[in-house]
């Protein structure tokens, strides 16, 4: 789930088993952003390694 907060969006949740994640520094995280709104609801963010709070063991 991703929330808008301020200018910024708040990613919030666990992906487990991807194949080799731990090799990239850049991801492409797919997060509801409108529930409601079905599959127009969803929204690609890029999110780097180095992002604060983003973990991959």
């Amino acid at each position: 789930r991703a929330r808008l907060d301020g200018d910024v969006y708040r990613l919030n949740g666990t992906k487990l088993w991807t194949t080799n994640g731990w090799h990239a520094d850049t991801y492409v995280v797919y997060a509801k952003t409108e529930p409601g709104a079905g599959k127009a609801g969803i929204t690609a963010f890029i999110v780097r390694r180095d992002s604060p709070g983003f973990e991959v063991r």
